[in-house]
């Protein structure tokens, strides 16, 4: 009956997520663990903090992969810079990052050092990694404007750094990027590393490895 509902339904017409679904996980979680080998749906109930106003994309990756994500409010009126208050308000247990979009896409905001430090206390403080968007680090405007990349402020605080051929190099269309893992504290961002490398297309790397060589 299950099947023929969901048939009739049109809903699942197309190809669902790679990673599948919370319901599903769940459902296996429910059929299959026993008090002997018990074991639980990954990912549940995590959550990640966005910019707001920000890069719409953030929110919409996170949604197929039941990661929830919240948005803390920059301050308009001063420069701005992240609320940090609000911020804070909004980390909780569950919380895995905090994605800061430097230089700031949609205001084109340069972020002073001394925001960095503030924004790197509080990730500290609750043992959340960093995010950090720096696609746009080579298109600063503004008289005294200079891009100084997160890392250069961060010596205990693990950060995975995005960036990418398309604006760096003024290539729209060019899909081409890369993450830089930073991990200081030794071991903590191991497994993201593992992932990233099993899921990387070679021919992507090799093409990169040129392109640099080129440039």
């Amino acid at each position: 009956m299950h099947i023929s509902n969901a048939v009739d339904s049109h809903k699942f017409d197309g190809y669902g997520p790679a990673v599948g679904t919370l319901s599903a996980w769940a459902a296996i979680v429910e059929k299959f663990s026993t008090p002997e080998a018990p074991f639980t749906a990954d990912y549940v109930g995590q959550n990640t903090l966005v910019p707001r106003p920000g890069f719409p994309l953030y929110s919409t990756l996170c949604q197929p992969n039941e990661i929830e994500s919240r948005q803390y409010r920059l301050e308009m009126d001063d420069r701005g810079l992240i609320d940090l208050s609000h911020l804070e308000s909004l980390i909780v247990s569950q919380m895995r990052a905090i994605i800061v979009n430097n230089p700031l896409n949609r205001t084109g905001v340069v972020f002073p050092e001394e925001h960095f430090e503030q924004i790197l206390e509080l990730a500290q403080k609750y043992k959340v990694h960093i995010i950090a968007d720096e696609i746009y680090g080579d298109l600063v405007y503004g008289e005294g404007a200079r891009f100084r990349p997160m890392t250069t402020s961060s010596p205990l605080v693990p950060i995975i750094t995005c960036d990418g051929v398309g604006k760096r190099y003024l290539v729209p269309g060019w899909r081409l990027g890369w993450l830089i893992v930073h991990d200081r504290c030794g071991g903590i961002l191991s497994e993201i590393k593992k992932g990233i490398v099993a899921l990387s297309q070679h021919i992507v790397t090799d093409i990169t490895q040129v392109f640099f060589k080129l440039n």
